[in-house]
């Protein structure tokens, strides 16, 4: 080997004597290096969507052929400390990276009752990041392909600050009930539907400060916005938008009429959700293809499931405690919390599977 490499560099040195193999080497490597730090994903989230976050990010690491890393944003006030930690441990037992990103929301804005104004965190990191990052919301499965979404960045060879996906609810944009909203109208079917959002931050500063989009968000009742920063978004990004391929964010829902045999990623959008119980008659009413993807969300949960169950084994049975030598009982009460937050999602979990058993029984009656 070392021959090989005294031989290359001697052919450098011949061909190009101002510059030497090393460096060019060098050069290439800090390349490489630089390419796996560019590839950011972000998601904001609350206490109700921290085991739909790690669903997500189960399904993105393992269906993944590059390196990322994840900004979790949070504000204080709607994530829980040991919420923090249960990600936190999980996501260094996958070997994913992450960091959390605390932003305080601070805004005068509607948003649906199931939400909170985490909901507005994306615009907050907008504003705050450096780097050209790919939002992804917790409610979504990433497939096999999904990183290609990497090669699909903004940028001003464009024109564009943002890239996203069309929201097919643009068909019926011209229906009475999206009338008064000034987003809509304005966009028409440029409309995009912003959980799978790549955004350059760097751009948008120049583009635009956080006034002026707080002051759009604000307004929102009065322009009629319906679907909270989405529309912020569609209103002060128009004509800057770079449109990808609707495969990178397929819509699980009745109204989404687009025939998409094998999407990348899978967006349970709207209010009904996969993991909660009560949605049982969507195994029924929704169309096979999808029923499909619902049985592949369910295993990915039973997977997420089992390694929740190994991360925090130690802590279950009450060693970890004795290991870290933690004697003090404010700590030992902060075990405790946490033992029974992993207790609720491990019965919350068994719940799951005898949801999915009686799912997969109802199918064979159906077929």
């Amino acid at each position: 080997m070392h021959l090989i490499i005294t031989f290359s560099v001697t052919l450098f040195h011949k061909e190009s004597p101002s510059r030497s193999f090393i460096e060019f080497l060098g050069e290439l490597i800090m390349s490489v290096e630089k390419s796996k730090q560019d590839n950011v994903v972000a998601c904001g989230i609350d206490n109700n969507y921290v085991w739909p976050l790690l669903v997500m990010l189960t399904s993105a690491h393992r269906n993944s052929r590059v390196r990322f890393r994840i900004l979790i944003c949070y504000d204080d006030r709607y994530l829980d400390s040991n919420m923090r930690y249960l990600i936190a441990k999980y996501l260094e037992h996958v070997q994913i990276k992450y960091e959390f990103v605390e932003i305080y929301v601070e805004i005068k804005a509607t948003y649906a009752t199931y939400l909170t104004p985490t909901t507005y965190t994306r615009l907050y990191l907008a504003d705050q990041s450096s780097d050209i990052f790919l939002w992804l919301d917790a409610d979504i499965m990433c497939r096999k392909g999904w990183d290609q979404l990497f090669d699909f960045k903004p940028g001003p060879e464009f024109g564009a600050i943002a890239a996203g996906v069309r929201d097919p609810l643009v068909d019926k944009f011209n229906n009475q009930e999206y009338s008064r909203n000034s987003a809509v109208q304005k966009a028409k079917e440029n409309y995009i539907n912003t959980g799978v959002l790549s955004i350059d931050s760097k751009a948008w500063r120049k583009y635009l400060t956080e006034e002026d989009w707080k002051s759009v968000a604000e307004k929102g009742l009065s322009l009629g916005f319906q679907f909270q920063d989405q529309c912020v978004l569609n209103y002060v990004l128009w004509g800057k938008i770079r449109f990808i391929s609707a495969e990178f964010n397929y819509l699980i829902r009745n109204e989404d009429g687009r025939k998409i045999s094998n999407p990348k990623i899978a967006h349970f959008s709207g209010w009904e959700k996969p993991w909660h119980f009560s949605n049982f008659e969507l195994w029924f009413r929704s169309p096979k293809e999808h029923r499909d993807l619902y049985r592949e969300y369910s295993r990915l949960q039973v997977l997420t499931s089992f390694r929740a169950l190994f991360t925090f084994r130690f802590e279950f049975f009450g060693f970890y405690s004795y290991v870290r030598g933690l004697k003090k009982k404010s700590k030992r009460k902060s075990k405790i919390t946490r033992i029974g937050v992993f207790i609720f999602f491990l019965l919350r979990k068994i719940k799951n599977k005898a949801n999915t058993f009686l799912r997969a029984f109802s199918n064979r009656i159906l077929k």
